[in-house]
């Protein structure tokens, strides 16, 4: 239906929805985490109730058919890849970390190192 856009998620638990639903209606999603993980993993519940970085059924679940990418968007060169995202995406789905923007205009013209 929408293939051929791209979006950035850079959520946390509340905006990861919007990031499924973007995917399930056609769009190139890239999930970006910081490093250790983004917190929703931490979340259950648990594949075989074991608690796992891997195993959180909510994070699959909202998560599933994006691609992933660790990014460390407080240092320099990952605010930079960052950047070089959204220059070519279509839609950007904000994320705490960045509160620069809420969209991929905003975020493109943003300084090329976070404040």
């Amino acid at each position: 239906m929408l293939s051929g856009y791209l979006a950035l998620d850079l959520t946390d638990l509340k905006g990861q929805l919007c990031g499924k639903l973007l995917r399930d209606f056609g769009f190139d999603v890239i999930k970006i985490e910081p490093p250790g993980g983004d917190p929703v993993r931490r979340i259950g519940p648990f594949k075989d109730d074991a608690p796992h970085l891997e195993g959180s059924l909510r994070f699959a679940y909202l998560n599933s058919g994006k691609k992933s990418l660790t990014l460390d968007a407080t240092r320099p060169e990952g605010w930079d890849v960052l950047l070089r995202l959204a220059e070519d995406g279509q839609a950007s789905v904000r994320w705490q970390l960045v509160r620069r923007s809420t969209s991929v205009e905003a975020l493109s013209s943003a300084p090329r190192s976070p404040s």
